[in-house]
Parts: C-alpha cells; structure tokens; sequence
C-alpha cells in the first residue's frame, strides 16, 4: 500500500499515483451471530470468486522474486493480472545467528504503469467509469456514509465502477454479509490514518444489494439528511446575524459548521441500519412510518445541537433574545416542513 516517499521511493503501481491511496472495497462473511469479519472465511471466499475467473498462471506474479536491475522496470503486459508487487529495494539476508536486510532506493518504479493510473486490475479497487482511473482516499478522507452510496449504490449516475469482490453471488444471497472499506488517507508524500468501515448487510437485502431498490431509497435518505442539516444550517445563521435574515452571509453560516459536523456523525451511524430497514418494508405505511420516525430522530438531535451550540455562537446581547428566538423559529419551522407529507389531517393546523 506504499505511495511515493521522496526520491528514489517510489509507490506501488495499484494506485492513481505516488500520493493516492490503494483501495479495498469488498464483502465479506461474517461470524456467527455478529458483525465482525471471520477473516478465514473471508479469504476463502474471495480466493474460490477469484479462481471462478481464471485460468492459469499469465504472466510474473511474485515479483520479489524477479531480478531488479538498476533503471529497469518491469511491463504492465508482462504480469500475471493477480501480481504481488513490492515497490522498494529490500532484500532479506539470512546469517548465523539470524537475519539481516539491505536496503537501497531506485531510479525507475519497479512497474511501468504511469498511464494506468492504478486500474491494473486488482479485484477490490473501484475504477471510475468515465477516466478510468482508481479511486483515492484523500487526505483527511473517510468511509462516510454519502462516500460508499456514491460507490455502490449510485445506479443510472453511476461514476465508479462496483468492483468485483463487492458483488454478492446468488450462493451468498441467504447469508448476512459485511461491506469492508479500507485504505490509507493519503496525501502529498504524508499519510492521515489507515481508514477502515465495516457494514453489516442483513440476509433479507442481500439479494437486492446492487438493485435499483437500494438505489432509490439511498437517494431518499441523503434528502431527508440534507432537509435537517439545511434547517439546522439556516436556524444557527440566523442567529449569528442577530436574528436578521437580511444579513445574513457566508461568515454567518460559517457558525453552523460544528453543529452540522455533530449531526452529520449522528446521521452516518444511523445511515445504513436505516437504508436496511426500509429496503426491506414492503408496504408504503410502513416505508412511511420508518421515514418519518428517521426524520423525527434526526430532528430531535438537530435541536439538541441548536441548543448546545446557540449560546456560544457571538451576538449583540441586545440584540441575542431576539436572534435566539427567531433561529429557534425558523428551525422548527424548516423541521415541520421537512415532515409534511406525514402529517396526519388533524395535526395540518396544529
């Protein structure tokens, strides 16, 4: 997973360059009764899903195992497309009493693959449809919840291609899986963190994992987010402009940002349980009552933030009762709007 570390360091060819990042996106079996990786039966499946698409050794594959003359570096075409690379001068030397290693720099990557932009095919890497190129976990990047839609749930405006090892098999269809994301955050010759996510899939969706279904509703979901996070956004402007809508500016939403950061962690833990149960509703009362209770959970805890989050926000002490006032207002006026369609005939005036 090494990327570029100065002169005569250079990255590994499955990246998109020397400060990207090399991505793992796959599923994986879970252990009986919980949500955490049975790593055996991991890698068994994703051997036996690999040998399903081979046959037979096609090129170099082990490539420590290759001579590395001084400037060279080794064809793209030459390579088995499951090569094992390393990309730095290190060599193991056994001697009595134990072990020793050189070291040394290059002046060539061990691969030419500049042009590949790390689409070599490595089965867990999501390439992008129109560039062709694979993805990046940047600097300060993290498996969010509106990362992974836009990756495997994007449908018709799909950008990124799913990657093989994230695709359920029908033998797979009647057991829960996890999607596993991982990578290093990755920025100019610095690292920000390995970034790992793991998400149980229940059994019941499994079957509609890459359907339209999950599509429509994921769509769904980051609307209802975005109205709460656009209530709470405008609530605390407004009060940072004194309670005057007429002023209020780029430095006023600025404000908002801690309490939006809160609440969009809330959202992306509550993000695929959500998706889950209401890809499995199969009446409209009951996809209605999931989204409404969604939207009223979300709702309560943008007003948890407004109010912790108000009194720190600077304001005109003359001027504060009325701003606070008038954020509150408009806060639970952009929540009600939010929630309308599920407004019962009764409560339309109350």
């Amino acid at each position: 997973m090494e990327g570029f570390g100065g002169a005569g360091n250079y990255g590994i060819s499955r990246m998109n360059g020397g400060s990207s990042s090399r991505v793992l996106i796959g599923l994986a079996p879970a252990r009986p009764g919980s949500a955490d990786v049975n790593p055996s039966a991991w890698w068994r499946r994703d051997v036996a899903r690999l040998l399903e698409v081979r046959s037979g050794l096609t090129g170099k594959a082990l490539l420590w195992l290759e001579p590395w003359p001084e400037g060279d570096a080794l064809a793209l075409d030459g390579l088995d497309p499951l090569f094992i690379e390393v990309c730095r001068r290190v060599r193991l030397s056994e001697k009595t009493g134990g072990m020793s290693a050189r070291r040394s720099t290059s002046k060539a990557a061990r691969i030419s693959a500049k042009d590949a932009k790390g689409n070599v095919g490595d089965p867990w890497a999501p390439i992008h449809v129109g560039e062709g190129k694979a993805l990046t976990l940047g600097e300060r990047g993290d498996w969010t919840h509106k990362m992974l839609v836009k990756l495997q749930f994007a449908g018709n405006k799909r950008e990124w291609k799913v990657p093989f090892l994230a695709e359920p098999t029908p033998e797979e269809e009647t057991a829960p899986l996890l999607l596993v994301a991982e990578a290093f955050a990755r920025g100019n010759s610095k690292t920000d963190g390995f970034r790992s996510r793991v998400v149980p899939v229940p059994k019941a969706v499994v079957k509609e994992f890459l359907g339209e279904r999950p599509v429509s509703v994921a769509d769904d979901l980051l609307k209802d987010i975005a109205a709460i996070d656009a209530a709470l956004r405008d609530a605390l402007a407004l009060v940072a402009s004194g309670g005057d809508p007429e002023k209020m500016g780029k430095q006023y939403y600025e404000r908002a940002q801690p309490a939006r950061v809160a609440l969009r962690r809330a959202a992306d833990q509550m993000f695929f349980p959500e998706l889950w149960r209401r890809v499995e509703a199969k009446a409209d009362a009951d996809f209605g009552r999931l989204r409404l209770g969604f939207l009223q959970a979300l709702g309560d805890i943008a007003r948890q933030e407004f109010r912790a989050r108000c009194g720190d926000i600077p304001c005109a002490s003359i001027m504060r009762p009325r701003a606070e006032v008038r954020g509150r207002d408009r806060l639970e006026n952009r929540l009600r709007r939010a929630m309308e369609p599920f407004k019962q005939p009764e409560d339309a005036h109350g």
